[in-house]
């Protein structure tokens, strides 16, 4: 509860400083704009992946993959530990390493490294395997697109969060291997971990990939849209 803030507050104070004094860019090089799009860009993330946990959700109750054991209640530190999560670790993936990336070689091949080392970095979780390291790498695309398609670091920070959130202290998931000491719903899994993930979670499974990709083609459509709803506006 006090770590985690302190933590928090010192990745994104290193990365600031980065920015500033060893690249010499502003910070909206690397998204961060602290603007009317970037609160809306927050709480687009947050929703979308809000959305596609809750599809993953009710898919694997439909199918008989998990049953529902009972009802419990969020704890302050699983909040608090989700948020710096979300923030911390959008500042350096897809804030200031996929920029970087982008400028010493190109936007694909940063995209796919930026998601590479952010799928490794997560092997030596609890029940981390080739399975869920694939499954990261896709996740990581997700935060990816969410970034590049507003424009936005925000978008990526409340994809981040409304993933955790939903996947671990709501909907009682393992987040990454981490099994949350209590959640808002409780579940037994029954289903083949090829689909559901097992002990890893969702990400480690079917399941989790395909909530990944639907959450990509979620951003794209929806920046689209919006894109098209401009273009058709009247000039001032």
């Amino acid at each position: 509860m006090i770590v985690g803030p302190l933590f928090a507050c010192g990745i994104v104070a290193s990365v600031v400083l980065a920015a500033r004094w060893l690249d010499r860019r502003p910070l909206a090089h690397y998204g961060v704009v602290f603007d009317a799009a970037w609160w809306k860009s927050l709480a687009l993330g947050f929703a979308v992946a809000a959305t596609v946990m809750l599809l993953v959700f009710a898919g694997e109750y439909a199918a008989g993959m998990l049953v529902i054991t009972n009802l419990g209640a969020i704890s302050m530190f699983s909040i608090v530990k989700v948020l710096c999560v979300g923030v911390y670790e959008e500042f350096v993936s897809r804030g200031y390493l996929l920029r970087n990336l982008a400028d010493g070689t190109n936007l694909p091949a940063a995209i796919v490294l930026s998601s590479f080392v952010f799928a490794a970095l997560h092997f030596t979780n609890d029940n981390a395997s080739v399975t869920s390291t694939i499954g990261l790498f896709v996740n990581a695309l997700f935060f990816a697109a969410a970034a590049l398609l507003t424009r936005r670091l925000s978008a990526a920070i409340g994809a981040h969060i409304g993933w955790n959130l939903f996947e671990g202290s709501i909907l009682g998931f393992p987040v990454s291997g981490d099994k949350e000491v209590s959640s808002l719903i409780g579940i037994r899994q029954l289903g083949s971990a090829i689909f559901t993930g097992g002990a890893f979670g969702p990400e480690a499974g079917v399941v989790g990939i395909l909530a990944s990709l639907c959450g990509i083609a979620a951003f794209w459509l929806i920046t689209r849209r919006a894109r098209e709803t401009r273009a058709l506006q009247p000039a001032a």
